[in-house]
């Protein structure tokens, strides 16, 4: 399905207005991989201390509506013990140094303060690989009704279309490549369960606070984006699983 920021902004929404719960007022607040930077603006809406950053080839870029600082990825360029809270949406799974980053925000972080993750749930994975088949069996009856067509009725099919529409759906849909750096789309359900961030969090010296579902479901190609309600995704997400997971973490 088409890539729809709106669709994507509601569900960011969705998220923030759970997470802000967590988060004590006046905290000063970093967001990594800020992307448009609309929960940044929520915060400081909301009154936080709020800095933002991304790397600066972020596909986000041209639709930020807060002022994000373009870093390294790297070094996180803040001064040590600066920050309250450190926060990340959907951002671990695309990092290809964890220990690095971890690092560094144990540095920035001040004594006491709160990490908190919302990361994409091994649910999330199943159903983003469940729905994509689902779209390419429906998509390629079309296409081949087209090609069908063409063959009573020569001429009447632009033959470049049809290959790059095939070529979309075996790239996207029939052989889905991994959303996160390590291993593929499969055993990401794996890598994306809350037992291997456990794991992983407490291997990098990090205590779990909190580990609970977000309590929205949602696919990765967006299957019925704004057509579906968010009240229904709840509801969903009872059912099928939650497409993300909050850690919140004390050093």
């Amino acid at each position: 399905m088409a890539f729809d920021i709106t669709f994507l902004r509601k569900i960011r929404k969705f998220e923030y207005l759970l997470v802000r719960k967590f988060i004590a007022p006046n905290s000063r607040i970093l967001e990594i991989g800020a992307g448009t930077g609309d929960q940044a603006l929520m915060f400081f809406n909301d009154g936080f201390k709020v800095s933002a950053i991304d790397v600066g080839g972020s596909v986000y870029k041209a639709d930020r509506v807060f002022d994000v600082l373009d870093y390294d990825g790297i070094s996180i360029p803040f001064p040590t013990a600066y920050f309250d809270v450190v926060y990340s949406s959907n951002v671990l799974e695309h990092c290809t140094n964890l220990p690095s980053l971890h690092k560094e925000i144990k540095r920035v972080l001040k004594p006491g303060g709160v990490v908190i993750h919302v990361l994409p749930s091994g649910q999330w994975r199943f159903w983003t690989l469940i729905s994509g088949y689902v779209i390419a069996v429906t998509e390629s009856v079309k296409l081949f009704s087209r090609l069908f067509q063409e063959f009573f009725h020569p001429g009447s099919l632009n033959r470049n279309s049809v290959k790059e529409t095939w070529r979309f759906l075996v790239k996207d849909y029939w052989l889905p490549i991994r959303h996160g750096e390590i291993g593929n789309a499969y055993s990401e359900i794996w890598y994306f369960s809350s037992l291997h961030w456990i794991c992983h969090f407490k291997s990098m010296g990090f205590s779990i606070k909190l580990n609970q579902p977000m309590g929205i479901f949602y696919t990765g190609n967006m299957l019925f984006g704004n057509n579906l309600s968010l009240n229904c995704r709840v509801w969903l997400s009872r059912i099928v699983g939650s497409a993300c997971r909050v850690y919140i973490l004390i050093v």
